[in-house]
């Protein structure tokens, strides 16, 4: 089941598409007077809240509507909750593994600088603030993230990253790498699919507000290309473990970087064409940014060649930043309202 938010637009009853206007049976319901003439959408959604489970026991076919029924959502608040506190922790004790990490290089070009790396993962954390507050919202939008978009599927995605980022900075052990290469190629196909419920057709239709915007279309956007850049960076250190892993295929890791960073960038103009999805290109771009200046500044690289050094990679990462934020830039610039889903159907 999903609620058309287009409807919201036309004022129409609020209550479940399965359920006939004429059966007497509402979903949400008002808290307040029923009657009040509300000034704004926001304002109206904010009177409305969910039924009890008690409330739909003789509603034919109910149990299609369980999951939006108050009990479920407030456990799965819970589980939410207990999902982001499982990610903050494993970030945490990742970090306090720094020792394991300072005696240890990538051993390939496609990596990007630690503080980088260390500033996306603060910033898909600074996000999910703003989803905590958005799981505690009474809209329309909000319930149909969290019972039907989100679902249960998330909390697969909570623990899978909860332990990637524990052992994330376990190095120079090769079970260590292929389980994390394992774990983030689980997690890219979990966060597609999520991906794909998440984000609408830029045809204007759809609106959400800010916390749900940021929250979780932003989170989402930033964690799926995030991950999918460690995922693809992982594969290369456990290539780097091989005889031959300067020469896979007859092609060095500089190239076979290049390789990966054309892909990514072409991945991220399809998005940002489809979708209007700037933030997924931006975290690609952000990366590039990093990959350039472990390339420029990284002492290593200055002082004696290394394995991970590369000036090519290091000119390539920024040409091909520089393009993506430009078409970034653009598309704010013509699809703004699209961009953030701020723009309500004709």
């Amino acid at each position: 089941m999903s609620i058309n938010n287009h409807d919201i637009e036309e004022e129409e009853e609020y209550k479940p598409q399965l359920i006939r206007s004429d059966s007497g049976y509402n979903l949400l319901k008002n808290c307040n007077n029923p009657g009040y003439e509300h000034n704004s959408k926001y304002e109206k959604l904010a009177e409305y809240s969910i039924l009890s489970i008690g409330d739909l026991s003789n509603v034919p076919g109910s149990w299609l509507y369980f999951r939006y029924t108050e009990e479920s959502i407030n456990f799965m608040r819970f589980l939410h909750i207990s999902g982001l506190g499982i990610e903050f922790f494993g970030l945490i004790i990742g970090e306090a593994l720094i020792e394991a990490r300072d005696t240890h290089h990538s051993v390939t070009p496609f990596s990007p600088q630690h503080f980088f790396i260390l500033g996306a993962w603060a910033s898909i954390s600074t996000f999910g603030v703003f989803f905590l507050y958005m799981l505690f919202t009474v809209t329309l939008t909000s319930r149909e993230i969290i019972a039907h978009q989100l679902g249960y599927l998330i909390f697969l995605v909570y623990i899978f990253h909860g332990i990637y980022l524990t052992l994330r900075n376990l190095t120079e052990i090769l079970y260590v790498d292929i389980i994390c290469v394992l774990l983030l190629s689980v997690l890219s196909i979990l966060i597609f699919i999520l991906y794909r419920r998440i984000k609408y057709q830029d045809d204007g239709r759809f609106i959400v507000n800010r916390f749900e915007f940021l929250g979780v279309h932003v989170r989402i956007s930033i964690l799926f290309s995030w991950v999918m850049l460690c995922a693809t960076h992982r594969i290369f250190v456990c290539l780097s473990f091989a005889e031959t892993s300067d020469n896979l295929l007859g092609w060095s890791n500089d190239n076979w970087s290049i390789l990966a960073m054309c892909l990514f960038f072409a991945l991220g103009v399809i998005v940002l064409t489809k979708y209007k999805d700037i933030f997924f290109g931006m975290m690609i771009s952000y990366s590039f940014i990093g990959i350039y200046i472990m390339q420029t500044h990284n002492s290593i690289c200055k002082e004696e060649f290394n394995e991970e050094c590369s000036e090519k990679v290091g000119v390539c990462a920024i040409i091909l930043s520089c393009i993506l934020f430009f078409f970034i830039l653009v598309t704010i610039g013509v699809h703004y309202d699209l961009v953030c889903y701020k723009k309500s159907g004709e």
